[in-house]
């Protein structure tokens, strides 16, 4: 029973690879068959939308950093109740948001909830960034849930009042 519990997780974290998977070949189909027939105006379409979900699937796929903000242009982070104007403590907090690669899972909108968020503001008050956190790995930037390529973050039990483990 593990293996076929194990079986499902492992086809239900890769099921937007399967889906892209999919749609490539599909669309490599109907390409095939647009050359085959000689219809150009097929074979543009069909070129241009695998050309579009290729490189689509392969922007999800790379792993990236979620905060694009220098630290100087930092100067006061909300973690959700608590406010950070220290140097070293936003320091650290961006270091600890950024010391690891992001892979993208789900659009926003579908599902997940936020427990913690973490805002960023310009010396002027406008915001910079603003994340919302599920767990010590999970990230929503408000177009993806994001989740850590390794580690978990450190900063979320120095600055909220919930109970989370050092």
């Amino acid at each position: 029973m593990q293996i076929l519990n194990n079986l499902g997780n492992m086809i239900y974290d890769s099921r937007f690879v399967i889906a892209y998977g999919s749609v490539i070949i599909v669309t490599a189909i109907l390409f095939t068959g647009c050359l085959l027939k000689k219809k150009i105006a097929g074979s543009i379409a069909a070129a241009a939308v695998l050309s579009l979900t290729a490189a689509g699937g392969i922007l999800y796929c790379i792993p990236h950093t979620v905060i694009d903000a220098d630290i100087e242009d930092v100067y006061r982070i909300e973690v959700s109740d608590v406010t950070v104007t220290d140097r070293k403590a936003i320091e650290e907090i961006l270091n600890d948001l950024n010391g690891s690669l992001y892979k993208r899972m789900l659009p926003s909108g579908i599902g997940g909830y936020e427990e913690y968020s973490v805002r960023g503001f310009d010396r002027d008050g406008n915001l910079l960034f603003c994340l919302g956190i599920s767990d010590g790995q999970t990230v929503d930037t408000g177009l993806f849930w994001e989740k850590r390529v390794n580690g978990e973050f450190h900063f979320l039990a120095e600055y909220t009042y919930h109970d989370v483990p050092k």
